[in-house]
């Protein structure tokens, strides 16, 4: 109702998050998040973490969330006073931050094509955040498979999206996926580009791992 109120909304600019450990299908999970930093009221940073104990001890995954402020028919706008006291900042733990590449490797890129569906916009009409993710990681499946690796034994580390312009329902998207580096011999680091036409919708990086060490590094060479 504010949001509405204020004929405004939040939109993702760029998502940061680490994965500690695979959450079983049947897990409960507990979440806390907080806003940490505001900048001129263009831009809100959110933190959220997520837990598989009660104790909220050590997340399962951390995300580091910036997101801008939108008139609903103008585009980018400062948000209003009222809108920014609704959410007090906290400095809890540090934001997210990407690992750095142990080793650098210029693989040879590989594509993926898809039309977006209708049921997977959200409430702005686009596609919605997750399914950047997604699509992403069917790319690096698609291709594992191709070169016979077992894709299930794929394991997800951590992701960083930077979004750029919309998806919307019909697009036909061409996702662009390059190995850049190695964390170790089990773990890659990709850059993904996200297309329709000669518009760039999104560009991320994906660290993904893989159990049998130089698998999955050799099949993206």
């Amino acid at each position: 109702m504010r949001y509405l109120e204020a004929g405004s909304a939040y939109v993702m600019r760029l998502m940061t998050m680490e994965h500690t450990h695979e959450i079983p299908p049947i897990a409960s999970l507990w979440a806390t998040t907080w806003v940490s930093e505001n900048r001129r009221g263009l831009v809100s940073v959110r933190e959220i973490r997520l837990y598989d104990d009660e104790a909220m001890q050590d997340p399962v995954i951390r995300a580091t969330q910036e997101w801008a402020h939108v008139d609903r028919r103008s585009g980018l706008k400062r948000a209003p006073p009222e809108l920014i006291a609704a959410f007090p900042l906290l400095t809890r733990d540090p934001s997210v931050e990407l690992p750095a590449p142990a080793t650098a490797i210029d693989g040879t890129p590989s594509e993926f094509r898809f039309k977006c569906w209708h049921i997977w916009r959200d409430a702005l009409g686009h596609l919605n955040h997750p399914d950047y993710v997604d699509v992403c990681d069917e790319s690096i499946y698609q291709h594992a498979h191709a070169k016979g690796l077992a894709t299930e034994k794929l394991v997800a580390h951590a992701e960083k999206m930077l979004y750029r312009s919309s998806i919307e329902a019909g697009d036909d998207v061409l996702v662009t996926t390059r190995l850049v580096g190695t964390l170790d011999e089990t773990r890659c680091i990709f850059r993904h580009r996200l297309t329709v036409g000669e518009k760039l919708c999104a560009e991320s990086t994906s660290v993904r791992g893989y159990p049998e060490p130089g698998a999955l590094s050799e099949a993206f060479l």
